[in-house]
């Protein structure tokens, strides 16, 4: 410090982080609180730059040290709030939020953020409230046009949702969530055309790195491939590399050689397909190719619509799975087999929504006309232990390595009944009946107001009639079964 004072290096270190240059604005933060470490401002910009790096845990307790240094600093509060946000804090981040508009009531930003905070604590009245507030001050953030899109989406009201996006997109043309959120609207009302042009605008956002991997060969453009390997590139989950490798036979018919990379626990059961000449685990060292193209982004190229969509090509089950599980599954004469899943990856941004509890499954396993076979992995699968008497229930996914044993275990079943995950696209792949559980609002692909899949012929879908209300869709279920299998 003996070239420069204390301000001098703030200052050189707040020119650096607006040039972009965090390493060298992090170094002069650390110069300065190293002569002294109570520096409010210092302290703050330590913060933002943990928080750029993905650190918000380092960053909440930066954010909140510098709150208590400099009490009065609104800008320091707003920075808790994001870092509270990005944490899931819902609650602090809302009172952190709060306390800056108590000193600056007008910060559209700060309605907006506090919009999402009530979203996501199941409040959705008081988020659309904090939404509209943050239009009425600034009707050109944009943020806050397509975070009221998203919320009029959960509730089903697609239309309004459609609206609030385009009027996002009509003050930030090149916002790419938002282009994203527009082509989920469209494509659950089957509005193909249009919805799978917004849906390549995936690529483009944060979220979604794993669809623009960084090749040197050119992205296909449909045009015949005269002998070149193309390599299909999967992303997102397993349950859509399941639905979107239909494709694969398509781009086989341009007279090329398809490779594909994807989850290595579907290669087992993927491996069987003809039209794919070599299958390649995320991870490992890819083979030379010519051209390549994401899965997902397949549709688009083949214009596909809802009359067009590729027939699945039926998944079977290796022979040596169906036979491990025939060894295992004890015959039950005159009982239906049903395999059961109740909720998907914890981590998936609807999860709150498309997953219930086992609990709310008791009226439909307490039956002795079937035999239920557990088909749940995961942390939810931990909430048998609680209803262990009084079921008819077998639990064998200890013995599910990968899909190909999935598989084999739901060969040997008459009905699967889960909610919106892989296990739904691998059932239906199978040609197996499938009954599915969708939450009110569901993704895109099971779209509205019908009880079957054009993606999957063996799948019906049951329906939320209201939010929340799983209760509806096993009492509707279970009538179903009883219909087929007979009284309990």
């Amino acid at each position: 410090m003996a070239e420069m004072t204390i301000d001098e290096a703030m200052g050189r270190a707040l020119a650096h982080y607006q040039a972009g240059q965090l390493l060298q604005a992090e170094q002069l933060c650390r110069l300065v609180l190293s002569s002294k470490p109570d520096h409010a401002e210092a302290v703050n910009l330590m913060g933002i730059l943990a928080f750029l790096g993905g650190r918000s845990d380092v960053a909440l307790q930066l954010f909140r040290r510098a709150v208590l240094l400099s009490p009065g600093r609104s800008e320091f509060q707003c920075n808790l709030g994001n870092a509270l946000l990005a944490r899931n804090q819902f609650e602090a981040a809302i009172d952190a939020y709060q306390k800056v508009l108590a000193v600056s009531p007008n910060l559209a930003a700060i309605h907006t953020n506090i919009g999402n905070a009530y979203f996501n604590l199941g409040q959705p009245d008081l988020a659309v409230a904090a939404h509209q507030n943050a239009i009425r001050i600034d009707p050109k953030l944009a943020e806050a046009h397509t975070n009221l899109g998203h919320i009029f989406s959960d509730q089903g009201k697609i239309d309004q949702a459609i609206e609030s996006h385009r009027s996002a997109l009509a003050l930030k043309p090149d916002f790419p969530e938002v282009h994203w959120n527009l082509a989920l609207c469209l494509l659950v009302q089957g509005d193909f055309e249009a919805g799978w042009s917004e849906f390549e605008w995936r690529r483009k956002c944060a979220d979604h790195r794993d669809a623009r991997p960084d090749f040197s060969q050119p992205m296909w453009d449909g045009s015949d491939l005269d002998g070149r390997t193309i390599l299909l590139t999967s992303e997102q989950g397993l349950g859509d590399t399941l639905q979107f490798i239909r494709y694969a036979q398509l781009v086989k018919e341009r007279g090329g050689e398809v490779v594909v990379e994807c989850q290595p626990e579907l290669i087992p059961l993927l491996a069987q397909l003809p039209s794919v000449s070599r299958w390649i685990g995320r991870g490992e060292p890819l083979p030379v190719f010519e051209v390549w193209h994401p899965l997902m982004s397949l549709p688009a190229l083949f214009r596909t619509t809802l009359q067009t969509i590729p027939k699945q090509p039926t998944l079977r089950a290796p022979s040596d799975r169906v036979e491990k599980f025939s060894r295992l599954i004890l015959e039950n004469a005159g009982r239906m087999k049903i395999g059961i899943a109740w909720a998907g990856r914890a981590e998936h941004k609807n999860d709150r929504n498309r997953s219930l509890p086992f609990s709310a499954l008791m009226p439909l396993l307490e039956r002795s006309s079937a035999q239920f076979f557990s088909l749940q992995k995961g942390p939810a699968a931990r909430q048998i232990g609680q209803f262990s008497s009084g079921l008819t229930w077998v639990d064998l996914t200890a013995e599910l390595v990968d899909f190909a044993d999935t598989a084999g275990l739901i060969a040997h079943l008459d009905l699967v009944i889960c909610v919106d995950t892989a296990v739904a696209h691998l059932a239906g792949a199978m040609g197996k009946p499938v009954w599915l559980m969708l939450a009110f609002a569901p993704d895109w692909r099971w779209m509205l107001d019908r009880d079957d899949s054009p993606w999957y012929p063996s799948v019906r879908l049951f329906r939320q009639l209201r939010a929340g209300d799983w209760g509806g869709v096993v009492g509707r279920i279970k009538a179903e079964l009883q219909a087929i299998a007979g009284p309990d």
